[in-house]
C-alpha cells in the first residue's frame, strides 16, 4: 500500500494568525513588565500607607504664582495666575506637623520636607487590576490565537489524509 502525502504547510493567512498570536504573547509579557516597573511599584507602595485624620494647623501664601486656566462656560474659557498656599496638618497617626499635597504628582515635584501627607491618592486597586489584566488578556488570546490555528491545520490535515484514503 503506497503512502498518502498531505502537505503540512502552512497557508498565508495560518502564517498570519500565528505571527498575531505570537505578536500578543510577546507584547503581553512586555507591557507585563513595563506596568510592572512603571505603575505597579509606585501603586503597591501608595497602598502600604496608612489613612489618618488631620487639622489645619496654618495655610501659607509662599509667593509664587502658576497659571491655571478656566472654563466656565462653552464660550467662557481664560487663564488666571493663582498664588501656590501651603497648608500645614496635623498628622493624627504621627501627631507630628506635616505638609499636605493635593496629589502624589505634586508630592514628587516639590521638594522633600520631613513629612508629607497626600488629600488622595493616585494610585489604588484598580490600577493594580489593569497592570495584570490587560497584559494577561493580551497574552491569553495570543496562546489561544497560536493554539487554535494549530489545532485547526492539524484537523485539516487529517482530514485531507481522510479523504484520500477514502477515495484511494
Amino acid at each position: 500500500m503506497a503512502k498518502l502525502r498531505v502537505s503540512y504547510e502552512y497557508t498565508e493567512a495560518e502564517d498570519k494568525s500565528i505571527r498575531l498570536g505570537l505578536f500578543l504573547i510577546v507584547s503581553g509579557i512586555l507591557s507585563l513588565f513595563i506596568f510592572g516597573f512603571c505603575w505597579l511599584s509606585p501603586a503597591l507602595q501608595d497602598l502600604q500607607a496608612t489613612a489618618a485624620n488631620c487639622t489645619v494647623l496654618s495655610v501659607q501664601q509662599i509667593g509664587e504664582v502658576f497659571e491655571c486656566t478656566f472654563t466656565c462656560g462653552t464660550d467662557c474659557r481664560g487663564t488666571s495666575q493663582y498664588p501656590c498656599v501651603q497648608v500645614y496638618v496635623n498628622n493624627s497617626e504621627s501627631n507630628s506637623r506635616a505638609l499636605l499635597h493635593s496629589d502624589q504628582h505634586q508630592l514628587l515635584t516639590n521638594p522633600k520636607v520631613p513629612e508629607d501627607v497626600l488629600l488622595q491618592r493616585t494610585h489604588d486597586e484598580i490600577v493594580l487590576l489593569h497592570c495584570f489584566l490587560w497584559p494577561v488578556v493580551a497574552f491569553v488570546v495570543g496562546v489561544l490565537i497560536v493554539v487554535l490555528t494549530i489545532c485547526a491545520k492539524s484537523l485539516a490535515v487529517k482530514a485531507e489524509a481522510m479523504k484520500k484514503r477514502k477515495f484511494s
